[in-house]
């Protein structure tokens, strides 16, 4: 659906602009004046569209129909983008769900569902076009408790997965809150214990 209001925008830019230099060009084909007019004045266009109606109907129609074009392409664009959000986030929380009971029946851990909503915000995977999870959403999602924190430089950590909600110094540890995940260094530099939030 993108695409299609993508072409329709295009299009009717087109058409408009084609319209418009039409439009001026009939200006200059009756009066250098009134083109030079057209050209600068603001409401020049609409004095000559009135007094030269004849001359002026059909780039004027052809104006008219590139912005209608426009028009009508930003609200399909529109409508698909608030389609797709609304029915993407919720088939995306349904699958969340679907993961975490398959998590839980299996006795593995658990997994922290507004952890991992905010993490895939953050990974950027946009939602399929039927609203469906993708598949780089869902390889995202699996992924997060798979990382092993312990190690990383923190400059890393942040890269990964942004600013921490809170972060608390305490006796020269350091400890990062993240949705789901909490990481501690001891100096300040390398994750040495890494806890989720469901453990």
């Amino acid at each position: 659906m993108g695409i299609l209001a993508t072409m329709v925008i295009l299009l009717g830019g087109l058409v408009g602009a084609v319209g418009s230099l039409w439009f001026v060009i009939n200006a200059f084909r009756v009066s250098i004046w009134w083109g030079i007019a057209v050209l600068f004045l603001p409401f020049a266009a609409l004095f000559f569209l009135i007094s030269n109606w004849y001359d002026a109907k059909r780039p004027f129609l052809l104006q008219l129909l590139g912005t209608v074009m426009v028009i009508f392409g930003m609200a399909m664009a529109f409508n698909a983008g608030a389609r797709s959000l609304p029915g993407g986030m919720a088939a995306l929380e349904k699958r969340l769900q679907e993961e975490l009971a398959k998590q839980q029946e299996g006795g593995g851990p658990a997994l922290d569902l507004e952890a991992l909503k905010v993490l895939t915000e953050q990974a950027g995977a946009p939602p399929s076009r039927d609203g469906a999870p993708s598949e780089r959403q869902l390889r995202n999602l699996r992924d997060i408790r798979k990382v092993d924190w312990v190690g990383m430089p923190l400059p890393e950590v942040r890269a990964r997965l942004g600013p921490p909600k809170a972060e608390i110094e305490a006796d020269g540890t350091v400890l990062y809150f993240y949705p789901g995940l909490e990481l501690e260094s001891e100096d300040g530099a390398v994750v040495t214990r890494q806890q989720f939030a469901e453990d």
